[in-house]
Parts: structure tokens; sequence; C-alpha cells
């Protein structure tokens, strides 16, 4: 039984990981922060991938500093076994190569074109690695990158479903859903407000896809939504915002097949998209547990933050992992303290 605790804290600067408060003899966590340093969200991601893989034959390299390839690659990685590091995209920055290197990696996949992960950085790893480069071919933006990275996906779990997110605009709701849809093999495709790529319709028709769509009216119409034949999964009163709307996409699907509460991620939802990097650092550990992924904190006010920690609160045990993704800038003192756990509480910093 779980007992909730008094939310005492003001509007959150980071996404928040609740956790299990026990109603008998609830117990200080044990809290482990690991954070990123100077290396921030490529740091961190790069203490991700070591902590969580070990190693790990494959390895999916993204731009850290644009979510849409991230988001593309979240389903590609979980397929492939693959941790995703990230980059600045210029050259090959040294801790990351000795990430891959101590990951005992033997295969490299960078998801992007030469704009985004530069012939560069993919020289330097062809000397060590094989590499093998997605991106689009009849369209060069990201649309079309996140078409061929659809199409590997589906060779590699043979699924009949995808999900359609706003890839153009609607980072938060990409991410929400990204590590479900991983776990399930499901790609993620892109779409806009207006409406849906033609390289994407043709993934769509092309593998006969059933299409679940994630988002609000206002950044994802049903109208576009139509465009592939798509069904949205929650309702408009649900998704008011990012946050709500990443509840009810956890909702949908644990009442449609069951969520695995045994490890439990929270991360930023975060109030400009340059304040992606928490929830892509969890969004790809989730996908490796087979875990929900809850967006509280940065952008949240104290009603959507409560919502997040009631949320998780309703549906932990004791016996949960909860792990915070995100330093003190991001998940406060004054939330850890709320979110005690009788087991414990892992805390990832990234900036």
């Amino acid at each position: 039984m779980i007992r909730r605790r008094t939310f005492l804290s003001s509007v959150l600067t980071a996404l928040v990981l609740s956790t299990v408060l026990s109603t008998a003899n609830v117990q200080a966590a044990t809290v482990n922060r690991v954070d990123g340093g100077a290396g921030g969200r490529i740091g961190t991601a790069n203490k991700v991938a070591t902590d969580l893989f070990g190693t790990a034959t494959n390895v999916v390299l993204v731009n850290g500093y644009g979510y849409a390839d991230a988001v593309s690659a979240t389903p590609l990685a979980k397929q492939l076994n693959a941790p995703i590091l990230l980059t600045g995209g210029k050259i090959l920055e040294p801790e990351v190569a000795a990430t891959i290197q101590s990951l005992g990696a033997s295969k490299v996949y960078i998801v992007g074109g030469s704009g985004v992960v530069s012939s560069t950085v993919e020289n330097m790893l062809k000397e060590k690695y094989t590499v093998e480069r997605i991106t689009g071919t009849t369209d060069s933006t990201r649309m079309g990158t996140n078409a061929e990275v659809a199409k590997k996906v589906l060779s590699l779990s043979g699924q009949k479903t995808a999900v359609l997110v706003n890839g153009q605009d609607g980072y938060a709701d990409a991410l929400s859903v990204a590590s479900i849809a991983a776990q399930k093999g499901y790609p993620v495709l892109f779409g806009s407000s207006k409406t849906v790529a033609p390289v994407v319709t043709d993934v769509v028709t092309q593998n006969g896809l059933s299409v679940l769509a994630v988002g609000g009216e206002g950044v994802l119409p049903q109208s576009v939504a139509s465009i592939v034949g798509g069904t949205k999964i929650t309702q408009a009163a649900d998704s008011k915002n990012r946050f709500s709307t990443n509840l009810a996409v956890l909702k949908y699907f644990n009442n449609n097949g069951g969520l695995d509460f045994t490890n439990i991620y929270v991360a930023a939802g975060g109030a400009a998209p340059d304040q992606f990097a928490d929830a892509l650092v969890a969004s790809a550990a989730a996908a490796k547990t087979g875990s929900p992924l809850v967006l509280s904190g940065t952008g949240a006010d104290e009603s959507q933050v409560l919502a997040a920690q009631d949320y998780i609160l309703a549906n932990a045990s004791d016996t949960s992992k909860i792990s915070i993704i995100g330093g003190t800038a991001s998940v406060s003192d004054t939330i850890k303290t709320n979110l005690q756990v009788s087991d414990t509480l892992e805390i990832i910093g990234i900036e």
C-alpha cells in the first residue's frame, strides 16, 4: 500500500521521478546521484550507457542538441539492444569515443544526415568500427530520416503498428511515447500540426500499418492523423498540455497490454525545445528496461507536478526503482525529500 505525502514544493525546475511510499514503516531512500558533470548531456548519456548496458555490440549516435533524430532512434536502439550516445555533431568528442570503446561495440549507427552528425565524425568512427548512417534519401529533412529509421525498425520488429506524433514542434509528446513505442517494436512517425509528409505516408501505406496518434488538437489535429488513418489514443480533455498528454498515454498503454512499474523514470517535459535532454536520456533508458517515463518539472505548474506524482504513487510498489533524470537544478532536493522510497531512488543529472 502506497501513501501519498504532502506536496510542499513550488513550481519545479525539472521533471520528477516520483517514488514509492509505504503506509507501514516508510524508510528514507538510498539516493544515488549520477551527474554528467562538465560533460553535460553528453556526459550523462555516456554514464547511462555504461551503467545500464555495460557492454553493447551496437551503438546509436545522434546529435544531442536536436530532439528529432533521437526520438526516431529510440525504437531503433531498442531493436538493436543499443544505447543512444550524443554528440555535438562536428567532431567525435573524446569522451564519446572512449564510451564506445568501453562498451566493446563493433558497429555504430549514425542517425541523421551530415548536417547534424558530420562526415568527419563518420570517418573517425570508420577507423575502428563498422558504421551505418541512416538518413533521408528522397527527402533530406528530419521527415526523410524519420521514414528511413521507421523502415529499419519495421524490418527488425515485424510489427504492423506505428505511433504518429508531431515531429516538427511537438517534442514533448514525442519523447513521452517514444519509450513505449520502442518497447513494443513500433516506429515513431513524424507529422506536423498541418500535414504528414509524403515520405512518411509512404511508410504507412507500403507496410499496411495501423497508426496510433498522440497529441492534443493544437499539436496533432485529428485531420492530420486521418491522413494516415490514425486513431487518437487520448481524448481532447486529456491532451490540454504535454503533461496531461503524457499521463493519458501511459494510462492508455497500461489499460491495453499493461506497463511494468518495476522501474519508473521521470524527466523534464521542458518549457522550450532545448530543454529536452533529460527526457531524451530517460526515454532510451526506459525503453531498455521496459519502463514508463513520466514528465513533470520544468514547464509544469504545481497541479501538473502533483498529478505526475499521484500517478506514480498509485502505480509503484515498495519494490519499484524510481530514477530521477536531472541534477538539483532540474530535480530539487525538496522533491527528493517528498518522494521517499523504501527501495532505491536514483538521480541521474544532465545539466
